[in-house]
């Protein structure tokens, strides 16, 4: 790990509630908060001061909030309530230790949210693409009754049980998965490079093929126009179902309700 000290800009608020920026050096975003946290600041914002270059390293897609690491975040966050933490330092806490990138820049907005007087279920509702409707309504159900920390655990609950789930489901359909690209795969090829073979070993023939058999030959001349239509619609689907997928609506359309 690489301990070279960057300059970070911060934004803070003292004990009086003034609000102050600065600049500062130290390895990692992380040290920074700690260092004002020692100081008696609550950090607000800190970033590294070259903007321009982080653009340029962080050029990947935005990596998505996973349901484990929600339930990470729900079973840390009810340990850290009921240890009697203040909601303002647990969000802090879980904002600089969360091993998901994506999940530490909301969690950020959500800590000044909550410093700005709004209740943690509102900010919650803010990033619908990371907190789903279930989290944010027994969030605000802990809220009004005054049991936060046995609503974020029973939250951790349900997402380490969903978690689980989908686990055994994809190792159930694993081999099944495998063996009908495997078939397909193998009939491409077959149309592609085994029929052309014998479509000319016909032709020198003559006679009338039997209709099977033009059905084939019709399919292996098609297939260089199938292949790439095939493949540019599986990427077209995969990007919308990465986007789109998890959203109220598609899950609606998915599965009606009865």
């Amino acid at each position: 790990m690489s301990t070279t000290a960057t300059q970070y800009s911060y934004k803070v608020r003292d004990a009086a509630g003034k609000f102050t920026e600065g600049k500062v050096e130290a390895v990692s975003e992380a040290a920074v908060a700690d260092k004002l946290r020692a100081m008696g600041y609550v950090p607000l914002e800190v970033k590294a001061s070259n903007v321009g270059m982080n653009r340029e390293i962080n050029i990947g897609p935005k990596k998505r909030v996973k349901t484990k690491d929600l339930a990470v975040f729900s079973r840390q966050f009810a340990t850290m309530i009921d240890a009697g933490l203040t909601m303002i330092r647990a969000l802090n806490i879980m904002a600089d230790q969360s091993e998901n990138p994506e999940l530490r820049r909301i969690l950020r907005g959500v800590k000044q949210d909550v410093e700005a007087g709004s209740s943690l279920s509102a900010s919650f509702a803010k990033s619908p693409e990371a907190f789903p409707p279930l989290m944010v309504n027994m969030t605000k159900a802990g809220e009004a009754g005054g049991f936060l920390d046995s609503a974020m655990r029973q939250i951790a609950d349900n997402f380490e049980a969903e978690v689980k789930l989908r686990g055994k489901i994809k190792a159930a359909l694993t081999y099944p998965v495998v063996v009908f690209i495997l078939a397909i795969l193998m009939c491409c090829a077959m149309l592609i490079f085994v029929v052309p073979v014998f479509k000319g070993m016909f032709e020198s023939l003559g006679g009338q093929l039997p209709l099977p058999t033009q059905i084939l030959v019709m399919l292996s001349g098609a297939m260089k126009y199938l292949v790439p239509l095939g493949i540019v619609s599986m990427v077209g689907f995969t990007v919308w179902w990465r986007k789109y997928g998890h959203t109220e609506r598609v899950r609606n359309v998915v599965t009606p309700r009865s």
